[in-house]
């Protein structure tokens, strides 16, 4: 694992997985960009619907290519207790990266 992957990885934790679930609610899709921004303290994560965001005339081309098709197809086939959604973070040094997060929830209360 390289650096990039163990410092992305450091962010997936529970309140990530529950944004995404509170999110899926919202939205009433499961087809979702988290977007985590080191430099918001308070609340550094925000989340959009993955066609809305793409359609974004300001969203970068290479960033549009990359988030082209939903996360769940970028990571496989999905079992029931499985959850993807794209990440795109920028961290606080001027870094950023976006991947597929394919996660599987353990507890009832839908906690990875």
């Amino acid at each position: 694992m390289d650096i990039q992957n163990k410092r992305i990885n450091q962010l997936i934790d529970d309140n990530l997985i529950e944004a995404y679930q509170s999110s899926v609610k919202h939205f009433g899709s499961k087809d979702l960009v988290l977007v985590f921004d080191e430099s918001k303290n308070n609340d550094p994560i925000d989340v959009y619907e993955r066609n809305k965001l793409i359609e974004n005339p300001n969203i970068p081309d290479f960033l549009k290519n990359k988030l082209s098709k939903p996360a769940q197809e970028s990571s496989g086939k999905l079992n029931y207790s499985e959850v993807a959604f794209w990440l795109v973070v920028f961290y606080s040094d001027g870094e950023s990266e976006c991947t597929a997060v394919k996660r599987t929830l353990m507890a009832p209360s839908g906690n990875a």
